[in-house]
């Protein structure tokens, strides 16, 4: 499948680098990316093509993720979409609802929206991801697939779930059967290295801590009432 990353942050960068790690090919993953030093990072790392502004190459991508900042997404949407021809759109913008941003691709309807955590950063996130009803099995298939390479993935059945807070979360994946601590992730082996014990000054007994001698008090100055009886 051929992809292409609307944005190049570092978001972005995590999805490429667990993609590329799983397998998906480089040269099937193009970036637009208005920044050169991200783009000159990003063919350096990755070996995959990236170009300032988009153009005829994104008519040949069966999938584009948007991974700008939610300011920049209608001008994103807009530039993109007449080089579009029915690929299935990811987004990971935060804040953006998919009917805006379908308006904003000229009606395209095979939309999915994304939220990964900030551990995707480093491949051990969860992400919830939501796609409206006109969006099949084979699409969603793809899309959990996009962002099992940064970790796990949940659907919700509404889009405003995706603004649930973390500990509702937390209770999601635990009732999915998804280890939720780093102890339980270690075990089940999504965690590659044992979650970290305490240092020893931490278990080291308050009676037994090492304290710091104690200085003594500078003389007080004789008051004035005690001058005076001399």
């Amino acid at each position: 499948m051929k992809l292409a990353f609307i944005g190049g942050g570092n978001m972005a960068r995590a999805i490429i680098g667990g993609l590329v790690a799983k397998g998906t090919r480089a040269a099937d993953i193009v970036v637009v990316e208005v920044d050169a030093i991200a783009r000159l990072r990003l063919v350096s790392e990755f070996g995959v093509a990236a170009v300032e502004k988009p153009g005829a190459e994104l008519s040949r991508v069966e999938m584009a993720i948007f991974a700008v900042k939610p300011q920049n997404m209608r001008e994103a949407a807009l530039a993109a979409a007449p080089h579009f021809t029915d690929p299935l759109i990811v987004t990971i913008a935060a804040g953006i609802r998919l009917d805006d941003l379908s308006r904003w691709l000229g009606g395209l309807e095979r939309l999915v929206r994304a939220m990964p955590n900030t551990p995707a950063l480093v491949h051990a996130g969860v992400t919830g991801l939501y796609a409206p009803t006109v969006v099949g099995t084979a699409d969603r298939a793809a899309a959990e697939a996009l962002m099992a390479a940064v970790g796990a993935a949940l659907w919700f059945e509404n889009e405003s779930d995706l603004a649930t807070p973390w500990r509702r979360w937390r209770a999601r994946r635990a009732a999915s059967g998804f280890p939720t601590g780093p102890r339980a992730r270690w075990r089940s082996g999504l965690s590659s290295a044992p979650p970290s014990s305490p240092s020893s000054a931490a278990r080291t007994p308050r009676r037994f801590a090492r304290r710091s001698p104690r200085r003594a008090a500078p003389p007080s100055a004789p008051s004035k009432s005690s001058r005076a009886t001399r």
